[in-house]
């Protein structure tokens, strides 16, 4: 958070006009699963609908998430006052070096809600961002999802409902093979698309 602060600064100082952040999905605060209630049950947010979308509510709680929200707050900040033109936040998903076929389809689904995106799709998704900052076409504060269009698991209500206690609300005619991260908008104005690997399918906890 201290080193976003001082980057930011720099840029300022230097004359640097655009930044792009490496920021997380994780700002949504609905993906955790590591804090616990008093009566030792996992503490999850539900998302408020599903797929999430860059305008969905943000309830970080943990300190990693928290620290992504903050960062893109210092954004909009230097933003705001005109020390930059563009801040661009990207939301990344857990970010895979190989994909492999999942084995076993987890209990519980906040960790990455079975989203992921390949390093290498990640990468290009941030050059995309670069070039178009430079270029000027991103101004003011912006912020994408970067997730595969695929998740790694076909997700089920079951699961979803383990995890947050209840199903949210679908939006666009949501399905399991699709992912539950919306990333309509870095489709429509970076053109990056990753559609990774076919979902697994299958009964909870059965091996591949």
């Amino acid at each position: 958070m201290t080193g976003t602060f001082n980057v930011v600064k720099a840029c300022r100082a230097e004359g640097v006009h655009h930044v792009v952040f490496a920021s997380s999905v994780q700002v949504y605060g609905v993906f955790s699963h590591k804090m616990r209630r008093a009566d030792g049950r996992h503490a999850c947010v539900s998302p408020t609908y599903v797929p999430i979308d860059e305008s969905h509510p943000q309830t970080p709680v943990q300190p990693y998430e928290l620290s992504k929200k903050l960062g893109e707050d210092i954004g909009r900040a230097y933003v705001r006052a005109g020390s930059i033109r563009s801040f661009v936040a990207m939301r990344y998903t857990g970010i895979l070096r190989e994909i492999g076929p999942p084995r076993v389809l987890p209990q519980l689904i906040a960790g990455s809600m079975v989203s992921y995106v390949h390093l290498a799709e990640a990468a290009g998704a941030m050059q995309l961002a670069v070039e178009a900052a430079h270029a000027g076409r991103l101004v003011g504060f912006r912020a994408y999802n970067v997730a595969a269009r695929r998740p790694r698991f076909e997700w089920t209500r079951e699961v979803f409902e383990r995890t947050y206690g209840s199903m949210p609300e679908l939006r666009g005619g949501l399905t399991p093979e699709r992912s539950l991260i919306d990333t309509a908008l870095i489709e429509r104005e970076l053109g990056w698309v990753s559609e990774g690997v076919p979902p697994a399918t299958g009964v909870e906890g059965r091996r591949g």
